[in-house]
């Protein structure tokens, strides 16, 4: 009888052991996983702010004018609004949900300013809702990192 008692409470110890092991490591890996998903996440959002600022900075000073003295045209945006939206694609499939809104609000602020260079438009307004934009997915952004 002790033999079985014996054998019974190894078994039973080995189990237990082994499943306080597995739920310790499953732990870990969830942590692990969460800290690759917001690096990732984090280096999209990075990214696309840096499109988006790079292409304020350089409406900023931009002449609606090309070297020829053409007019520029919305044709002549193209490159960027493709950038933009191609930025604004990784991070939209690495963000939460609650982000869309604020990363929707600045790529439409970001195409704003170059709305309003085509349009020979005062830049004040497309640029102070840029800069509320961009506060706004950072604000987001921070909230979602664990």
């Amino acid at each position: 009888m002790s033999e079985w008692t014996t054998v019974v409470g190894t078994l039973a110890g080995a189990a237990l052991g082994g499943g306080i092991t597995y739920l310790t490591q499953r732990a870990a890996w969830d942590r692990q996983d969460a800290r690759r998903w917001d690096e990732v996440t984090l280096t999209a959002t990075v990214q696309f702010l840096a499109v988006c600022d790079r292409i304020a900075d350089q409406c900023a000073d931009l002449d609606p004018y090309k070297s020829d003295g053409a007019p520029i045209e919305a044709e002549d945006m193209y490159p960027w609004r493709r950038e933009v939206e191609a930025a604004m694609v990784e991070l939209e499939l690495v963000s939460a949900e609650q982000h869309r809104d604020a990363l929707l609000q600045l790529r439409d602020a970001t195409f704003g300013i170059m709305r309003a260079v085509v349009d020979e438009s005062d830049r004040t307004e497309p640029f102070i809702a840029f800069n509320t934009a961009r506060a706004n997915l950072l604000e987001a952004a921070r909230s979602g990192l664990r």
